[in-house]
């Protein structure tokens, strides 16, 4: 992924795309925890909707989701039969159901649902979150890899949904070879869809839908 025409490319080297990445980061989670509650709810209800008739017109059953924490965008409404919840084991993520009697503190401080976890490959889709993404899918995390080493492991039909506010879209991002994209973007205002036969990383491959 390359920065817009007129913008100065970003560096080549593996040094200097980290602390890019870095200082990014660093404005955006900012930003993000600068969001107020009323707001956040608000998002919440229109993220939902527009995740809910994603996943509807897939035919996606087995939804991995996320528990949003410090003013992230917040998945909490979206509506599928089964939806299950991430928890840290070593370096790993696994999911288990969000119907889990027992919820407990992971490494990060966000709940952690106990029970059985799935298996990856059952997954239909999987809700995203991010500090950063491009209308392209180019994700910018917070850093420790977990979604880079998953989204590869899923099954080639499944869903990847990233999910932000619409002030999280940005023109471009640092990209390394290990950083995986989504397939959808969805904001309180849009769903962007990438045309696979066009290309994954190519911004006239994009398109809007469910408006």
């Amino acid at each position: 992924m390359h920065p817009p025409d007129g913008e100065a490319p970003y560096p080549s080297n593996s040094d200097a795309l980290a602390l890019h990445k870095h200082a990014l980061r660093d404005s955006m989670v900012a930003r993000r925890r600068a969001v107020v509650a009323d707001e956040v709810a608000r998002c919440a209800l229109l993220f939902g909707a527009r995740l809910t008739a994603l996943l509807r017109a897939h035919g996606a059953s087995r939804v991995a989701t996320y528990v949003a924490v410090r003013g992230e965008a917040d998945p909490s409404h979206v509506a599928a039969p089964e939806l299950l919840a991430p928890r840290c084991v070593a370096a790993e993520l696994e999911f288990a159901s969000t119907n889990a009697a027992e919820w407990h503190r992971g490494a990060f401080g966000i709940p952690e649902p106990a029970g059985p976890a799935v298996d990856i490959t059952d997954l239909d889709a999987v809700i995203v979150p991010g500090v950063a993404f491009t209308p392209q899918g180019d994700r910018l995390g917070l850093g420790a890899g977990y979604y880079d080493r998953l989204l590869p492991r899923l099954r080639a039909d499944a869903l990847t949904v990233g999910l932000c506010y619409d002030w999280q879209l940005v023109a471009a991002l640092p990209v390394a070879p290990h950083d995986v994209a989504v397939r959808y973007v969805v904001t309180e205002t849009r769903t962007l869809e990438r045309d696979a036969s066009r290309g994954a990383r190519q911004e006239q491959a994009w398109k809007s839908s469910l408006e």
